[in-house]
């Protein structure tokens, strides 16, 4: 659980999934354990009733149980700020690419008046691949967008 929330993710989708895993952590797998030790802490208590003799590795098992859940909100801590953080990274980057993505949008912008401005049919193939390339672009533009808002829907 340690290595799992620990891990930064590399991605969006990443991201949510882990958010995903520290709220169940937080939420069920964290009072199962704490469950789990007081019902092994029962049955110690039970034991020690009849005088049993503990085998050592059992004793050091049990102090470890115990462990766990502190173990587990220091984990879900620490994941909770690292996803933070990296949030905030990944929104920095989107908020980049739509500030670029404007940019290009300009430059198209510009390519198409020069398009309009065709006239001479002795220039037709620098206009025919001007139009090849603000096509192509305009194709590419519209995949990032829909990435886009795939991803932003992701991370709000």
């Amino acid at each position: 659980m340690q290595k799992r929330i620990g891990k930064c993710p590399d991605n969006e989708e990443e991201l949510v999934d882990l958010r995903e895993f520290i709220k169940v952590s937080k939420e069920v797998t964290q009072f199962e354990m704490e469950a789990l030790q007081k019902e092994v802490e029962r049955h110690y208590e039970l034991l020690d009733e009849f005088s049993f003799i503990y085998n050592v590795d059992d004793i050091q098992n049990c102090w470890t149980l115990k462990q766990y859940p502190m173990i587990i909100a220091d984990a879900i801590q620490d994941g909770s700020a690292n996803i933070m953080t990296q949030e905030e990274q990944f929104i920095a980057k989107l908020d980049a690419e739509k500030e670029q993505f404007q940019k290009d949008l300009a430059s198209y912008k510009d390519t198409f008046k020069r398009i309009e401005g065709f006239n001479d049919i002795n220039t037709l193939n620098e206009f025919f691949k001007d139009a090849s390339q603000l096509n192509k672009m305009l194709d590419d533009s519209k995949e990032k967008v829909e990435t886009f808002n795939m991803r932003e829907g992701r991370l709000g």
